[in-house]
């Protein structure tokens, strides 16, 4: 037999992963899904120890973020990495732009795609050679070419792909790191010019990253200060509409200090990927937007606060109608725009605000109305017309109110939020998961 060594190599009859590469290398060929080539891909990286081939190293990964080597391991060959160079990718979105890869990743992609088809020529060969534990040098120096080949073209393509991939996470997260900054100063400091420097910030945040809500990137300016001035009043009618602005805002900070802890390496670097940012960022311009809807404007902030506390006496003096209101019960609902409408002119701007083109007509016809209507009285035709019209001509902004008003009479007693700025939160890997990004994947708003 020894001399039969000199020509023949010897391919032990427990072999598993070339069989199995060689059965599953029709599969591959006809296409198939991540699971499977995630299986083929781990028979392929235990083929060296049967066939005698030394595998390239993969020290260069030592280099990578620690997000890049938890997410790498010590898998020969990842399937997503792979996966980029057989779609034929040319560019990547990442946060609303989209980045053409440089020169050498195309060139290492083109390299592998090659190397990958000739890899998967020589399985399917020694596959129609049949099952067999002998093997001529000849039948096996080809096969054994085309895997040295493929491991030095996936070696030279991963390097080049997560290194560039890791220079467009550092842009992604600047951003991020931009917020952090300015919020370090305006802890610190509480200068004005801060404040205005981390709201900018937030609100690119917020067109990059918030694909659930609006996505705004600008609010007028004077939310934050507006909120300050009604939470200096203990006892202001629309306190819980400052508090729940305040809150979520430093819910959302509470993200962006716990993840610097880290220097955001845990954060994907397509934010709108990133499932426990977007979601403080819906709740958070929810408030937002909802606090310049209300507090802003003067006349508009006052008028409310007349018609919350008209709203809240009644809670007071009829249990049943808190009830209703608790419940959104159709009598307190009917009653909402009757008693406001019954308030007389003082409620002009809120009329105005949400009746639009016809508020000037559902003021009209109720101009002689002096007294408040009170909770389960009759009222007259001209007034119940003109609540119906106060609720048709813009749905969705009455809704909106009727929203502010039911959160500021039944919780007007809710604690003040946290000063913006509060000790940090111990930093430490956040519960998102990293993943390379895929193409189709990016839906958030440019900045």
């Amino acid at each position: 037999m020894s001399f039969l060594r000199g020509w023949m190599c010897v391919v032990e009859p427990a072999c598993p992963h070339l069989q199995q590469c060689t059965q599953l290398v029709n599969a591959i060929q006809g296409g198939i899904g991540d699971s499977e080539l995630q299986t083929f891909l781990r028979h392929l990286g235990e083929l060296p120890r049967e066939m005698n081939v030394s595998l390239g190293r993969r020290d260069y990964r030592e280099h990578f973020t620690i997000a890049y080597r938890q997410l790498l391991g010590r898998v020969p060959y990842h399937t997503q990495v792979l996966k980029v160079a057989l779609e034929g990718r040319t560019e990547q979105m990442v946060n609303g732009d989209v980045h053409r890869f440089p020169a050498e990743v195309l060139e290492a992609g083109r390299a592998l795609l090659e190397a990958w088809s000739g890899l998967l020529a020589e399985l399917d060969n020694h596959r129609k050679l049949g099952s067999r534990s002998l093997w001529t040098k000849h039948e096996t120096q080809g096969l054994t070419k085309a895997y040295v080949a493929f491991d030095r073209a996936y070696v030279t393509f991963e390097m080049h792909l997560v290194r560039f991939l890791e220079h467009l996470e550092t842009r992604g997260r600047e951003v991020l790191r931009e917020i952090a900054k300015f919020d370090r100063e305006f802890t610190r400091s509480g200068a004005e010019r801060s404040r205005e420097g981390l709201l900018a910030a937030l609100y690119r945040l917020n067109s990059v990253a918030n694909v659930h809500g609006q996505g705004r990137d600008s609010f007028p300016v004077g939310v934050w200060q507006a909120c300050e001035e009604v939470l200096q009043e203990p006892e202001h009618a629309l306190r819980p509409v400052a508090v729940r602005a305040m809150s979520c805002l430093n819910s959302l900070l509470g993200f962006v200090r716990k993840e610097s802890g880290t220097n955001f390496v845990w954060v994907h670097a397509s934010l709108a990927r990133c499932p426990e940012l977007t979601e403080a960022l819906e709740v958070w311009e929810s408030a937002w937007r909802m606090a310049a809807h209300v507090l802003l404007d003067r006349a508009v902030r006052d008028a409310f606060s007349t018609y919350v506390r008209e709203m809240a006496r009644t809670v007071e003096a009829h249990a049943d109608f808190r009830e209703e209101l608790e419940e959104s019960g159709v009598d307190a609902l009917l009653h909402l725009p009757r008693a406001l409408l019954g308030l007389g002119e003082a409620m002009r701007p809120l009329v105005l605000l949400v009746a639009g083109s016809v508020a000037e007509e559902v003021l009209e016809s109720v101009r002689g109305q002096v007294d408040p209507v009170r909770w389960g009285a009759p009222v007259g035709g001209s007034l119940e017309g003109a609540s119906m019209k106060l609720q048709r001509a813009d749905p969705k902004s009455w809704n909106e109110m009727v929203q502010v008003v039911i959160g500021c009479v039944l919780h007007s007693s809710d604690p003040v939020p946290l000063e913006v700025g509060p000790a940090r939160t111990a930093s430490g890997p956040s519960r998102l998961s990293m993943s390379f990004p895929t193409p189709d994947a990016e839906v958030a708003v440019p900045y």
